[in-house]
């Protein structure tokens, strides 16, 4: 088994190893780490990398104790018009934002009191784009080792552009490539055909 923590539509890198997991297991009982992609992800937009974060609660974010389960998401403000209105301006010139759109509104429609169910959610519309079902497994106990599963919890890392493909990017002309994005940047910019060619290597 290969064990993540959940991310908010993942960096690229953490969906090539999903699709490439045989068994997946999900870290539900881990302490909740700010500053990482739990709770935010990065595109390209015309400025550079741009970080979408969704806000969680302050009791949430106390001492950093909170069970990533218990993690409220805060609505203090309309982040997810902002998240909505900065991906399509990022991306509405690309090659198939215009095909997911939609699929996206409504992701953004939906009011998640729970930052796990907004991660669940983002991916299963990744996946689903990529006619991948999101199978797995959560854990009921958390282990700092765990046996018998390849733990990648850890793995992926704030400011890691590294990644072992290329592909064309709507800006990359002005900034040069990024690679290693949010998944979104990926889709939006290959279609979902080819974006599982190049994730399934």
């Amino acid at each position: 088994m290969h064990l993540f923590s959940l991310h908010y539509l993942p960096q690229i890198k953490y969906l090539q190893a999903l699709l490439n997991a045989e068994e997946i297991g999900i870290e539900t009982m881990e302490h909740f780490q700010r500053q990482t992609y739990r709770n935010r992800c990065e595109i390209y937009t015309a400025d550079g990398i741009h970080k979408l974060v969704v806000p969680v609660s302050h009791n949430s974010r106390q001492q950093g104790r909170s069970c990533i389960s218990d993690v409220r998401i805060a609505y203090h403000d309309n982040w997810r018009l902002q998240h909505q209105r900065t991906i399509k301006s990022a991306y509405q010139s690309s090659s198939y934002y215009e095909y997911f759109e939609a699929d996206f509104i409504k992701l953004y429609e939906n009011k998640y009191g729970f930052l796990m169910d907004l991660n669940i959610a983002s991916i299963e519309l990744i996946l689903n784009f990529l006619k991948k079902p999101f199978l797995f497994s959560k854990t009921t106990e958390y282990f700092k080792s765990p046996i018998e599963a390849t733990d990648l919890r850890e793995r992926f890392t704030i400011n890691d552009y590294a990644l072992d493909f290329e592909y064309y990017q709507v800006f990359q002309g002005k900034k040069g490539a990024i690679a290693n994005l949010s998944c979104i940047d990926l889709l939006f910019n290959v279609g979902p055909q080819k974006m599982l060619e190049l994730l399934k290597r």
